[in-house]
């Protein structure tokens, strides 16, 4: 029974995959850029925001998102609550006390007016933005907008 135990065990843990979205820092970014240039996706979420949970539970655990993602970008996940100072493309960004927000995500907010979590935003490798998604997206969606 033991044996029997451990060989369905191994099997389950085979099934799974062990491959991961290769996440990267802000601080990382712009070494791996002169390296290889590749667009960036960034990913805001918040702790408390349960699509935003459900885009990492779901869409982000996909092997054909995972590899892609891992292969064509540089995927940077932000928490829209982070107080930390953020360095992006030679500019420094603050955390915003009285609107609790961050400039970084103020800044994006100009494109249309609108920011909700979780939002997706695709950057060209010559760093112009091309696509912000609010919402929480599918693998399906997903997969189509990182073709």
């Amino acid at each position: 029974m033991k044996h029997l135990l451990i060989i369905s065990l191994f099997f389950v843990l085979q099934g799974k995959s062990q491959e991961a979205i290769q996440w990267v820092s802000f601080d990382e970014l712009p070494a791996k850029m002169r390296e290889e240039k590749k667009p960036i996706l960034l990913f805001f979420y918040t702790d408390w925001c349960k699509y935003c949970q459900l885009q990492k539970n779901t869409t982000f655990q996909n092997e054909s998102v995972i590899s892609k993602l891992n292969a064509a970008y540089y995927p940077i996940k932000i928490n829209g609550e982070t107080t930390k100072e953020i360095d992006f493309l030679g500019r420094k960004y603050q955390y915003q006390p009285s609107t609790k927000t961050h400039e970084f995500l103020e800044q994006l907010m100009q494109q249309d007016g609108k920011f909700s979590f979780p939002t997706t935003t695709f950057i060209t490798k010559d760093l112009s933005m091309v696509v912000k998604k609010d919402g929480y997206l599918s693998k399906e969606v997903f997969l189509e907008l990182i073709k």
